[in-house]
Parts: C-alpha cells; structure tokens; sequence
C-alpha cells in the first residue's frame, strides 16, 4: 500500500530523475501501481532500482514489465534479486515476463542489472538474440548469480564478437554463475 501510494505520488512528480526502492521488503502485489507510475511518468525518470524486493508470485512482476515499454527515458534499470525462488513453472514465467518487458527499453538503457535472478541459458539467449538483431547501448551489464552455463556464455560470446550486438559494453559482470570451462573460452 505504501509503495502504490509513493508510486502515484511519483508520476506527478516532474523533476524527478532517479527512484530507488531497492531492498525496501515490498513483495511486487503493488506491481500494478509501479506499473502505472512507469506509464504516467513524465519522460524525467532515467534511472530505477528495484533490486532485492524479491516478487512473493510471478503475477506481481506482470504488470510492471507490461509498463515498461511505455518508459522510453529510462537509461539504468536496476533489477537484481526479483524473481520468485518458487516452483519451476512460476519461476520461469517471472523471468520470461521481466524479460519481455526489459526487452522493451533495452534499446535505450545504458546500464541493466539483472543478478541474482534464475535467466538461466534461456534467459541469456533472450537477450542475445535481442541484441543481434536490434543492437544496443549497454555500457554497463550484471548478470552475476544468474545460473547462467555454457550455453549462455556461448550466447553472450555472440553478442560480445558482434558489431551490432553490445558494441558500447565496458563492464560485465558474471560472477557466481556454472560457465565451466567452454563458456569461459566462448567468452575469451
């Protein structure tokens, strides 16, 4: 209730440039209202982290990765430790969700972080195959703890040797995730 209440104070806001709510315990049931605050922001909003409040259900993280097509200012998105630590199926469907929603600014954001959130080699390949046919702007990507395994180190190598896929990257982070030794020569 907090959080939707601080979300429409937000979007009448103007000036405002950066939104931390990192770490505050809220369990994205107030997705629906930072959703709308993503909608009805004025185009000042250019950096938002929401890392560390880990969604209770993937449904919480729906409505909020729907809005973020509709932010087009963003430039640092910060969402690491979102995704549910639940079942499977749920577990999937929230980063395939973030994902798509993600997908939808990548094309304007500088920096993105993503760790601590099961992307797995399916969610590496996602993102690669957006970068390869769409490019990007990344100077800064985190995808540390992300379970990310040789199939997705050979997905990022990709993106990496490409001219169109992360041409501007200077820092990555992949820290804490089963590379093993292929998916580190892929990435060398």
């Amino acid at each position: 209730e907090a959080v939707a209440e601080l979300a429409r104070a937000v979007q009448v806001h103007p000036t405002l440039q950066a939104l931390d709510l990192s770490n505050n315990g809220f369990s994205w049931e107030c997705g629906s209202a930072l959703g709308c605050m993503l909608r009805n922001q004025q185009p000042g909003l250019t950096e938002l982290h929401l890392g560390g409040n880990r969604a209770a259900r993937a449904a919480g993280l729906t409505a909020f990765a729907m809005a973020l097509g509709s932010c087009g200012s963003l430039r640092a998105l910060h969402l690491d430790q979102v995704t549910p630590e639940i079942s499977d199926t749920e577990g999937r469907f929230a980063v395939d969700t973030l994902l798509d929603g993600i997908i939808k600014v990548l094309h304007a954001l500088e920096v993105l972080d993503l760790s601590r959130n099961a992307l797995g080699p399916r969610g590496a390949h996602a993102l690669t195959r957006h970068w390869l046919a769409e490019g990007s702007s990344l100077t800064w990507l985190g995808l540390s703890h992300c379970a990310i395994e040789e199939i997705g180190a050979r997905h990022l190598a990709q993106a990496l040797q490409s001219s169109q896929g992360l041409p501007m990257l200077r820092t990555l982070l992949l820290s804490h995730n089963p590379l093993g030794d292929k998916g580190v020569e892929a990435l060398a």
